[in-house]
């Protein structure tokens, strides 16, 4: 989910959808008002959706917020939950990605792992939420070294 900042109306509350030149975008948080400046706010043109992560699409004629994938509807104050949350994750990734990094180069020199549930038995906090992320397709079996090498460039990548 990207981010930027621009200028809104006096009224605009978190949750709303502002028109960004020409798109609809979700007010994920508002700034403080520095005098003599207009109101702005921290938005986005792509919010994701809680339930299954896929980018929401706008539908212009009911005015509102609506995924893809699993039909869901969002009101504005969840959306703007949702915004949060999505930023507090990436946060926590970007965090986490060191550590779990030398987790799963460690495991790839090992040649490889028991299973991803094993690997993630070992990590804690933010460790864990990445290693979760780089992971998540791994399914039940055991981790080939090639598969930790993988997964380590992967989030290598992403920070």
């Amino acid at each position: 989910m990207v981010t930027r900042v621009v200028p809104v109306r006096a009224r605009a509350v978190v949750g709303d959808t502002v028109m960004v030149h020409g798109r609809p975008a979700v007010v994920v948080d508002l700034l403080p008002r520095e005098p003599g400046r207009s109101r702005t706010a921290r938005v986005t043109h792509d919010p994701p959706c809680r339930a299954c992560e896929r980018r929401l699409q706008y539908e212009m004629p009911h005015r509102r917020w609506r995924c893809p994938g699993c039909h869901t509807i969002y009101a504005p104050a969840s959306l703007a939950a949702a915004c949060r949350a999505a930023e507090r994750s990436a946060r926590q990734l970007q965090r986490g990605i060191p550590g779990a990094t030398a987790m799963l180069r460690s495991a790839a020199a090992a040649g490889g792992a028991a299973s991803r549930d094993a690997l993630l038995e070992t990590a804690t906090g933010v460790e864990r939420h990445a290693l979760r992320w780089a992971l998540r397709d791994a399914g039940e079996g055991p981790l080939s070294a090639e598969r930790c090498r993988q997964a380590a460039a992967t989030l290598f990548a992403a920070r």
